[in-house]
């Protein structure tokens, strides 16, 4: 029942406009600083509509809901990575199928860089607490690619 709403929202909201489908990107995946996570970003569809180009992450679960701050910083992700493949044509979007509503760059807050350096931090500084109990290595892997390629507005 969950899945046929999501379809549902999904195949209501496309009834609506005049689409047409484009080719789907590769996924990326893009580690997330030094806190020893990878984000796979992988958008479930592209399309054109108004003489414009679009890439959207479908979000279809209850939990955890979508804030505006979670989706400022998934989205300036999400087209920080993309824009740096060659995707500076496209517009990015989340649709939120559990409240029916479309998440649009032009929503994003501008302290989303600011937010996720601090998950970042966050989540770098609990995996040192983790590791330093288990033996594990004191620090998650890093890369020097990453360094450079950090989102900074």
């Amino acid at each position: 029942k969950y899945n046929e709403h999501v379809l549902t929202n999904l195949l209501k909201w496309v009834g609506r406009r005049t689409i047409s489908p484009r080719t789907q990107p590769n996924k990326l995946v893009v580690k997330f600083g030094n806190s020893g996570l990878k984000v796979r970003l992988n958008p479930e569809v592209a399309f054109a509509m108004g003489g414009h180009s679009y890439l959207m992450h479908i979000w279809a679960t209850n939990n955890p809901t979508l804030t505006e701050e979670t989706l400022s910083m998934g989205l300036y992700f999400f087209r920080h990575y993309y824009r740096k493949v060659g995707g500076n044509d496209v517009q990015f979007l989340i649709f939120d199928t559990v409240k029916d509503r479309i998440f649009a760059e032009f929503n994003v807050l501008d302290s989303a860089n600011d937010m996720l350096i601090e998950q970042r931090a966050i989540l770098s500084s609990m995996w040192s607490e983790i590791s330093s109990g288990t033996g594990a290595p004191s620090t998650p892997p890093t890369t020097s690619e990453y360094q450079e390629d950090q989102p900074h507005v």
